[in-house]
């Protein structure tokens, strides 16, 4: 009951004077924006990873509507998944659709690839149907 409470101080967005398609755009990137910054709290307990996350951002160039791959390489237990986790974090809100998929040559010998892309598709495509069988 304390929530409907709350809620009933939130002030609206008045559409009168604006596109209702902007208004709607505006409250998305507002949500989107207060989500990422709760999803990334993480990060801040984790040393130098804003380094490495500036860093790899600007290796993809992201302002530049083109294809990129990045590579991060190195021995175990450095932080190479921590690292790409927080790139995709921070960038995925960015795309009509994204997945982070960890470990796919481990899980790609353990269970047939074809398992491994059709958790990608559905992800994606946001159903949970078998869309590769072999």
């Amino acid at each position: 009951m304390v929530a409907v409470s709350d809620a009933s101080y939130l002030k609206g967005c008045d559409i009168r004077d604006r596109i209702e398609s902007e208004c709607i755009r505006d409250l998305v990137n507002q949500i989107s924006s207060k989500l990422c910054k709760t999803s990334l709290s993480y990060l801040q307990d984790i040393v130098g990873i804003d380094t490495h996350l500036k860093e790899v951002s600007s290796l993809l160039e992201m302002e530049i509507d083109d294809v990129r791959i990045v590579g991060i390489w190195g021995v175990g237990g450095v932080g190479k998944t921590t690292i790409a986790k927080a790139v995709f974090d921070r960038l995925s809100s960015q795309f009509d659709g994204a997945c982070f998929l960890v470990n796919v040559k481990e899980t790609a010998g353990k269970i047939q690839l074809h398992s491994l892309q059709n958790t990608l598709l559905a992800t994606l495509l946001g159903k949970t149907d078998d869309y590769v069988n072999n």
